[in-house]
């Protein structure tokens, strides 16, 4: 299996039944190779579909903001989706305090 490329790419592999966490790192290693070419935009400019977790749906729109504003790049529009928000924090880790 080849690297997602795009946060949709993630969004549709996850729905297949692939491992969440392995495929934000592999798309993370493709979003910091294209970065430095200055073709990261399009990695994150692509409608994510919409995941059965409302966390992991949550997160993805997270993370394509994050993206953005963090490397100076228009963030994308789905991102601010209402889909996206969730109504109690969430943490990833299942460590207290």
């Amino acid at each position: 299996m080849t690297r997602p490329h795009t946060l949709a790419e993630v969004a549709s592999r996850r729905k297949a039944g692939y491992s969440y966490s392995l495929l934000l790192r592999e798309f993370l290693d493709e979003f910091y190779r294209e970065l430095r070419v200055g073709a990261a935009a399009a990695l994150i400019a692509e409608v994510p579909e919409a995941l059965p977790s409302p966390e992991e749906h949550a997160f993805l729109g997270a993370v394509g903001e994050h993206l953005a504003l963090r490397w100076n790049l228009a963030v994308p529009a789905w991102t601010d989706d209402r889909s996206r928000f969730l109504r109690r924090p969430y943490f990833t880790t299942p460590i207290e305090g």
